[in-house]
């Protein structure tokens, strides 16, 4: 019984040697693999704002307040931190929204940025990014 796997391993080892051993195959399997699981969206988006979990919001009316922020913001995910800037006691519009991981912060980025909030289009971006309309 021992013999049977060995015949298997053999097999496969065989047919690994008689297929292509060339380094560009499995290269290309590689892309092709990378390239079906950015098609079902199995793949994360990787790029310089992976693990960021604070969005910075502009564009906000100055009666937005905190509490309709955390109800707009919330149903992406869990909120652990929520500030509106304002300054002598009136809103700059602006407003600092943290989730307690990425994957929400991402969501909400992505469902939130360039949509009417209290009737103005709010700029949702990963904090520390560059504002991209100015």
């Amino acid at each position: 019984m021992v013999e049977a796997p060995k015949k298997k391993t053999s097999r496969k080892n065989s047919k690994a040697k008689s297929s292509s051993s060339n380094s560009d195959s499995d290269s290309e399997e590689k892309a092709k693999e990378s390239v079906e699981e950015e098609k079902n969206g199995d793949a994360a988006v990787a790029d310089e704002h992976d693990g960021k979990t604070e969005l910075f919001v502009q564009g906000l009316s100055f009666d937005t307040t905190e509490d309709g922020l955390h109800e707009f913001f919330g149903p992406f995910g869990e909120i652990t931190k929520c500030k509106l800037l304002s300054s002598m006691g009136r809103s700059k519009g602006k407003a600092f929204i943290e989730y307690g991981d990425h994957a929400s912060a991402r969501k909400a980025m992505n469902g939130t940025n360039q949509k009417d909030l209290d009737g103005r289009t709010i700029w949702v971006e990963f904090s520390g990014q560059a504002a991209g309309g100015y």
